[in-house]
């Protein structure tokens, strides 16, 4: 057996938790691939410790990562054993790691063919680790790793008790369960959310990204992820879907303890829909950020007193600009641009988290050549916030009360929708 090559350490508080497993797993033995097309099942393991988990496919299809263990519940750190098995059976299961100081939990695969590990060493540093010494570490993006669904899904692992039906992970039945859904402008996408938290006495929350062919044909899991419960929390939000159709840009958007009106982001971070590939593009820099329409330039509210940031996504460069809220109170946020990309509105909240009789909300126009600002509407009780600019001609705003309403951008009229 080749010996395992660390290629990573990471501090304890850094690794995202894994799912709870389900409590009869100790009567969980058998891994069975099924066809999807034709129903036909094949059995992968039998069992040779005392349950099987982690099944991970490799990024081709071809080959399947899973951990057969002895005697405990928590399969990352104690004894067993790591096997690789080739999808179509055409040699013998190979075993990357056994024993207890040895088993490592497949988290993922290193240039599409080798499985990585996580596991201790023998002074109980947590790292990602390698089986043998044929290739060199790159970067290692793990939200971009492979799901439980393999890319072509020809095959689905499940694990199995065979007298019970499949029970999935993570066990989220206990857990208040929030999801939400985007579609891609061709609608060949879909990119599936999720939050999982707990009802009681848990200090940890579970977030997922899941982006599927509308076909059925290919699945990307780009966040699967447990992380500590704080004063506040994020979740993973699709922002904008490419032109093109190759890319998906998500943030991961803050709910934060206290007042913040506006908030629907942090970071932005692209998906690549060709390989599942995600590059962080915008580190954290704000609560509200929106993409220009060529994809070119990303204007938020930066945190602190930043005001209006635009930055250059090509150069890293950006130009703050402070915008005249009219009053020391004031949040903003709801950026949208114009169809041709030269102009922005944002939303300007007066006094956002006064008694009701106090807010007012105005609506700005920014030219992004000069940065030069005109305000459309003037701190107006019916708290209009810019929603959308469909057309040169108007924009979409939307009332206090969810209410549609249109604005003339030539004459700044607004009049209700329908």
């Amino acid at each position: 057996m080749a010996q395992a090559r660390l290629i990573e350490v990471r501090k304890l508080s850094e690794i995202p938790l894994y799912p709870a497993l389900p409590r009869n797993i100790e009567k969980i033995r058998t891994l069975y691939l099924r066809e999807l097309d034709s129903g036909d099942e094949r059995h992968v393991s039998d069992g040779n410790g005392d349950w099987v988990a982690g099944a991970r496919f490799s990024p081709d299809g071809s080959h399947l990562a899973y951990v057969e263990v002895e005697g405990h519940d928590q399969p990352r750190f104690t004894g067993g054993r790591t096997v690789m098995v080739d999808v179509t059976f055409a040699g013998q299961a190979v075993v990357l790691a056994e024993g207890a100081s040895a088993v490592g939990w497949p988290v993922g695969w290193l240039d599409g063919e080798t499985p990585i590990l996580e596991r201790l060493d023998a002074e109980g540093h947590l790292g990602l680790w390698v089986a043998g010494e044929s290739s060199e570490p790159s970067d290692l993006l793990l939200g971009t790793l492979a799901g439980v669904l393999s890319p072509t899904t020809t095959s689905v692992t499940t694990i199995l008790n065979p007298t019970e039906t499949p029970t999935a992970t993570p066990v989220l039945t206990d857990m208040d369960v929030r999801e939400w859904s985007s579609t891609s402008l061709d609608g060949a996408w879909t990119a599936d959310g999720l939050a999982a938290f707990p009802k009681e006495g848990e200090e940890h929350y579970y977030t997922q990204l899941k982006i599927a062919r509308a076909d059925g044909t290919l699945t990307w899991v780009v966040v699967d992820v447990w992380s500590p419960l704080a004063l506040g929390y994020t979740t993973p939000q699709p922002l904008y879907w490419s032109q093109d159709g190759r890319y998906l840009y998500f943030t991961n958007r803050p709910v934060p303890d206290g007042c913040a009106l506006f908030v629907n982001g942090s970071d932005l971070q692209r998906v690549d829909l060709t390989d599942g590939s995600v590059t962080e593009i915008v580190p954290h820099v704000g609560f509200w950020l929106s993409l220009s329409p060529d994809e070119t330039t990303l204007a938020y509210i930066g945190y602190g007193d930043r005001g209006l940031v635009l930055r250059d996504l090509a150069t890293g460069q950006e130009r703050a600009t402070q915008v005249n809220a009219e009053a020391e109170d004031s949040q903003m946020g709801h950026i949208v641009w114009s169809p041709d990309g030269t102009a922005l509105m944002l939303t300007v909240a007066i006094n956002p988290c006064s008694p009701a009789e106090q807010r007012a909300n105005s609506i700005v126009r920014v030219e992004v050549e000069t940065s030069s600002q005109t305000r459309l509407i003037c701190q107006d009780s019916r708290l209009f916030t810019t929603a959308a600019w469909p057309t040169p001609e108007r924009a979409l705003l939307k009332d206090k009360d969810g209410n549609d309403w249109w604005m003339n951008t030539a004459t700044d009229d607004v009049t209700p929708s329908g």
